[in-house]
């Protein structure tokens, strides 16, 4: 900031434009090919975080199938799968980016039919994506080709679709580890029916993730939010009550993730840049939940009390080590906390979860996600 500021007053309106300037060029600058890549790659993290979860679900579906008395919450949870699967087809079909304004639409049932009229034929809907993207891409690469639409618009309409799709997911995640675990309890006393307390971890950890996420893309660009739209109500509650913090408890890691400051990117590439390097952490993430769903969910429903302590000791370890995660650091400054003793601050729920105690079909020519 003191490159902007100059002892001759007369000068000092001029270099005050400047910033402005630059400021406004950020977010309303026109997307280019580099930008299109970084955006189709952001939309496919999300994707993948759905399919993920989505085989969560229905694995603990299958598992609870065993219980008769359990039919309510199945049907609970398919719900939630058909939710899910309806923001899936937001990520992978109905959101296009961008369509090149010199394209004949008639070519494309894609952009000609919503989407519920052409779903019968998902085949024939993704050869119709595969043919527009390659066509976006060769308008892009064409040196006298520019676009029509601006960084701000196609972001602000995915990030809004990013926070319904992240309460959903809380919603989902509460639901889950509290009252559904009650009431398989109340109705089978069978723990064996219960998500482990190890991937209600995962499960809480990686949800903060997608929130910070969301909120670097918002506040790195300084997208407009005037209005709250934004906004999302996890980081207002855990912003609250650092504030409110009389100083005697310690943050969790996830609370400390969310309370990272963001700085704005300085231009439009390296907003890029740090894109790419968030999706190989998501990328890297959802391949451990992965894992982790297949090693907590017993299809059998049966497992030995002393391979579940073993196995709980060694996974305690692991989420220990992932929680400790490198988020891309260009773009976020550690907020600094005033304790005494240099006490670290936890919050009063579990350390790990939130709320519990103690195959994607998208594809793209150059993903991270493969």
């Amino acid at each position: 900031m003191e490159r902007f500021i100059t002892k001759e007053s007369n000068r000092t309106p001029k270099k005050v434009m400047k910033l402005n300037f630059l400021k406004f060029e950020m977010k309303n600058s026109l997307i280019d090919l580099e930008t299109y890549n970084s955006i189709s790659e952001l939309l496919l993290s999300h994707s993948v975080y759905i399919s993920t979860y989505i085989q969560l679900l229905n694995k603990y579906i299958n598992l609870i199938k065993k219980a008769s008395s359990l039919k309510n919450e199945r049907n609970l949870l398919i719900k939630f799968v058909k939710k899910l699967r309806f923001f899936n087809n937001y990520y992978y079909f109905k959101e296009l980016i961008y369509v090149p304004e010199n394209l004949d639409h008639s070519v494309f049932k894609i952009l000609q039919t919503s989407f519920i009229e052409s779903s019968s034929n998902l085949q024939e809907l993704q050869s119709e994506k595969d043919l527009l993207q390659q066509i976006t891409i060769e308008n892009f690469q064409n040196e006298n080709f520019k676009s029509k639409v601006t960084l701000e618009t196609i972001l602000t309409r995915v990030v809004l679709s990013n926070n319904k799709l992240l309460e959903v997911i809380e919603i989902l995640n509460f639901v889950i580890t509290n009252t559904l675990k009650n009431e398989v309890m109340s109705k089978t006393l069978n723990e064996n029916l219960t998500i482990s307390d190890n991937l209600n971890k995962t499960m809480s950890h990686v949800y903060c993730i997608f929130v910070k996420f969301n909120q670097w893309i918002t506040e790195a660009l300084k997208l407009e939010n005037s209005n709250g739209n934004m906004d999302n109500e996890l980081l207002e509650l855990v912003l609250r009550n650092e504030t409110n913090n009389t100083g005697n408890n310690i943050l969790s890691e996830d609370d400390e993730l969310l309370l990272q400051e963001i700085d704005e990117c300085q231009n439009v590439g390296e907003f890029n840049q740090i894109v790419w390097q968030w999706c190989d952490i998501i990328r890297n993430l959802l391949r451990k939940f992965d894992e982790d769903i297949t090693k907590s969910l017993n299809l059998n429903g049966i497992s030995s009390t002393t391979n579940n302590n073993n196995d709980n000791q060694t996974f305690d370890q692991e989420i220990k080590n992932e929680l400790k995660i490198n988020l891309p650091k260009r773009n976020l400054s550690i907020t600094k906390t005033n304790s005494n003793n240099n006490s670290r601050r936890t919050s009063t729920s579990n350390r790990h979860s939130r709320y519990g105690s103690a195959n994607t079909r998208a594809t793209s020519a150059n993903s991270s996600f493969h």
